[in-house]
């Protein structure tokens, strides 16, 4: 028989568990059932863990293969000595007058002397020309902090246009080409006649533009964004993503809750309460930015650009022709075709004695009157971000609505709102998740994809207008994760045309801004606009564009919340594209 050696004597072992006096051999006979109990639960515990394992996601793999699996899915390629990481050759179309060259430079080393970055635009003043188009160009190029010219493009630069006379308020903006050398050209538009300004910014230098992208690849967020799980007796807290590998540190299990967020991807670290589950999944917030990865020099250039105005030159120009009403015309933009608006130049709209103009139509469509004619008997479902919840604040307060809300408030609104007049119906209903909700516990189910509200919708869709737009809250994320969701709403959207055959459909594209608090400025919402046109292209014919990256651009302060304002110029824009004249 199996001999179960212990140092504790026979009596003390067996008067513990029985309490009574016991002889060696009922005591080699304990000590076997102890042993055999021991191992058994040790197998089941470790059964059961692998059990719950399987209804959340596999373990972790070790390091090596996690690197390998997420080069192999971004595309990249890595030398075999560690050294720079390299995306395979691409590049997104031109666009607000920037092409998205730094898309390649994804992963380059860091940045371990500021003196090569880029600082300030040179401008060759004896290359302003005046074009047979009505156009003014100017050549300028890009030095670094040493002085030496750049031999490589990919820097942020805007360019804008104003009358030299202040008492005219005129304004434009200019677009740019990028030669990729470190040169580049500005192309004007004369909109109107009279000395003008025109202001080159270096909005960001591609080193920097690098190493928010590589610290967002790193971290796979730049903004932690926490669930609450509560089985009615304990409550936890744990981080969330759209990358569960990125969640690994945290906890060896991870909840998918893709199916309760409506099949659209999104997981969270199990909590560590035995007794709390994945399905205890109750409610939703924002959490505390992350802290980024930076070289001393880094950490200088990124303060430079987050602390103080960026650098930029002013140019004197002489406008000789305007060529506003030959460029526009009297076409209206309710008639216009739709795939027009995706394809637009630079620049879209513009300020022209104190009125906002759009370059390609008329926008006619301004005072609340119209506005009633415009939406009586529809019903306008707004679903996107807190900029578009602003539409909908300040679109009621235009109409006169007795929604109880303060108008433009950036405090966290985290469930869906509805305004109802007499025969027009507004609704704006927040995104799903990923969407910052604020540091207030929001309930999970606020939070709801668009097709969950066009599958509630009836008839051919003629009495309804739609407004979608995704934006701010992916910046904080790798840009794959938004090129995933706008591929899957792209099929919703199609979806929904082939049911609704007169369904008004209208996405917003992102705004301009100058700082954010998600560490990202307007560079990267120019890459997710590119991301956006691509992959909704084949609905161009049937969806309209909203480009209003102008109208924020022209504002004083360029708010990641615009002002009032702004956003009334932005819902003048969506209004002449919906409603006819």
């Amino acid at each position: 028989m199996f001999k179960f050696q212990t140092k504790i004597p026979p009596d003390r072992l067996y008067g513990v568990i029985a309490k009574v006096p016991a002889s060696p051999r009922k005591v080699e006979t304990v000590a076997v059932i102890i042993f055999v109990f021991l191992i058994w639960s040790l197998l089941f515990y470790f059964g059961f863990t692998s059990w719950k394992k399987k209804e959340s996601v596999t373990e972790a793999p070790d390091i090596d293969e996690l690197a390998l699996q997420q080069t192999v899915e971004m595309g990249i390629t890595i030398n075999s000595h560690g050294g720079t990481m390299k995306t395979l050759p691409g590049q997104f179309p031109r666009n607000h007058g920037y092409s998205f060259r730094w898309w390649e430079e994804l992963g380059h080393d860091r940045l371990w002397d500021i003196n090569s970055s880029s600082a300030n635009i040179i401008v060759n003043m004896s290359s302003i020309n005046t074009t047979d188009h009505d156009r003014i160009t100017i050549a300028f190029f890009v030095v670094d902090f040493a002085g030496r010219r750049k031999t490589k493009g990919g820097d942020l630069i805007l360019a804008r246009v104003t009358s030299a006379d202040n008492s005219s308020n005129c304004f434009a903006v200019a677009d740019i080409i990028d030669h990729s050398d470190g040169s580049y050209t500005v192309d004007i538009p004369m909109l109107w006649t009279g000395l003008s300004i025109v202001t080159l910014i270096l909005s960001q230098p591609t080193e920097l533009t690098n190493m928010i992208i590589r610290n967002a690849e790193r971290l796979q967020s730049l903004w932690d964004i926490e669930a609450e799980f509560d089985n009615k007796y304990d409550k936890e807290v744990t981080l969330c993503g759209l990358n569960p590998e990125a969640l690994w540190s945290t906890s060896k299990e991870i909840c998918n809750l893709t199916a309760e967020n409506d099949n659209m991807e999104w997981y969270c670290a199990h909590p560590k309460n035995a007794f709390i589950k994945c399905r205890h999944w109750s409610g939703i917030r924002s959490g505390r930015p992350r802290i980024l990865s930076f070289t001393a020099d880094e950490e200088r250039l990124f303060n430079r650009y987050y602390s103080s105005a960026p650098p930029s030159v002013s140019i004197n120009v002489n406008f000789t022709k305007g060529n506003e009403t030959s460029a526009i015309g009297e076409r209206s933009c309710f008639n216009r075709p739709r795939e027009e608006t995706w394809s637009e130049k630079v620049p879209i709209s513009y300020e022209l004695d104190g009125i906002w103009k759009l370059v390609g139509c008329r926008n006619k469509i301004r005072t609340k009157q119209q506005y009633e004619t415009c939406l009586g008997g529809k019903t306008v479902i707004l679903h996107g971000d807190y900029s578009l919840k602003q539409f909908f604040d300040v679109l009621i307060g235009l109409l006169g609505c007795t929604y109880n809300y303060t108008a433009l408030s950036t405090e966290p609104v985290s469930s869906s709102v509805s305004c109802h007049m007499e025969n027009i119906t507004i609704y704006w209903h927040p995104t799903e998740m990923p969407m910052y909700v604020g540091h207030s516990w929001s309930n999970r189910s606020n939070n709801r994809p668009l097709y969950v509200y066009l599958d509630q919708l009836t008839g051919d869709g003629s009495d309804v207008i739609v407004v979608v737009h995704h934006y701010t809250h992916f910046l904080t994320f790798p840009h794959k994760f938004y090129r995933q969701r706008m591929r899957r709403l792209s099929r919703d959207l199609e979806a929904a045309l082939d049911r609704l055959t007169k369904l008004t459909i209208v996405v917003k594209g992102p705004h301009y801004y100058r700082l954010s608090p998600l560490y990202r400025n307007s560079v990267f919402g120019l890459a997710y606009d590119a991301i956006l046109k691509e992959e909704l292209r084949r609905l161009r014919d049937k969806i309209i564009y909203l480009n209003v990256w102008d109208i924020n651009f022209n504002s004083k302060d360029a708010a990641y919340f615009p002002e009032e304002i702004v956003v009334r110029r932005m819902i003048e824009q969506l209004m002449s594209y919906v409603c006819a004249n």
